[in-house]
């Protein structure tokens, strides 16, 4: 909504553009355009691990709504931390804009409205980031992009958050978000199908002791990726398959009595 500032970016300006209906996410207030639009780092995943060591990109989209057109911004004024450019964009629907805290997330797919998405090459991000960043820092990225010059040129900025990962392979992950979930949940495998690693995420609304196991279609167990007790959060974790085969594996979250299993494909 216009007034969560910590989610979406306010634009103020005069006047609005044409384009710009008024609706529940515009507004029009002492001559003044008020537009909110929402970023977010590494689509349909929750959180969102930032690997310093990483030699890949990271993704990251503008969401478009039914009042926030993506076509009318100008992509070569897009910048992540003012100074990185993105390697590559496309328009694509990806995700539905999330309407609660800055560093909250959720995994929902496409919305029915053209995303703008964008890779940037994950090592010019972390040396934009600086020497300061710890490992399991929630550190806020900023996104700033302007209008085509035929909208009116209109500069906007956005904000989502990443956890930094810098020891080992990744590990557990507490995602350190602003309220504790509601459910207890198992999110789908980022990336499926994988080639090599995988990322698992999965909420916990209470404390309790946690498993997170993978099995092959026969039943075995392949590896225990978490045995430990755990606090309420929502947390990530990272599956190496090494010497594990092509093929379907079932992962599988137990807390408090509770189970939840997805699949996953592995590729070559």
């Amino acid at each position: 909504k216009p007034e969560d500032k910590d989610r979406f970016f306010m634009h103020y300006g005069p006047p609005c553009p044409s384009s710009w209906e008024i609706g529940p996410w515009l507004t029009r207030a002492v001559g003044r355009c008020v537009q909110a639009v929402s970023v977010d780092i590494k689509p349909m995943s929750c959180p969102n691990p930032l690997n310093v060591k990483s030699q890949g990109v990271l993704p990251v989209a503008i969401l478009g709504t039914e009042h926030f057109d993506v076509t009318e911004i100008d992509p070569a004024s897009v910048r992540l931390l003012e100074v990185v450019e993105p390697i590559r964009w496309a328009l694509e629907d990806v995700a539905e804009p999330f309407p609660g805290e800055l560093c909250d997330c959720w995994t929902n797919g496409a919305d029915g409205f053209d995303d703008l998405t964008l890779k940037f090459d994950n090592q010019q991000v972390v040396d934009a980031l600086g020497e300061e960043i710890e490992d399991r820092d929630v550190i806020r990225l900023s996104l700033t992009w302007n209008l085509k010059e035929e909208f009116g040129g209109t500069a906007f900025e956005g904000q989502d958050c990443v956890v930094i990962i810098k020891k080992g392979k990744g590990g557990g992950l507490r995602y350190v978000g602003s309220s504790t979930p509601d459910v207890f949940a198992l999110f789908q495998n980022n990336p499926n199908p994988f080639a090599r690693k995988t990322s698992i995420s999965y909420a916990l609304p209470v404390s309790g002791h946690t498993t997170l196991k993978v099995y092959d279609t026969s039943g075995r167990l392949v590896t225990t990726l978490v045995d430990a007790e755990m606090n309420a959060g929502i947390y990530s974790i990272t599956w190496e398959r090494k010497n594990a085969a092509s093929g379907i594996y079932f992962y599988r979250v137990t807390s408090g009595g509770s189970s939840l299993t997805k699949t996953m494909m592995a590729i070559r």
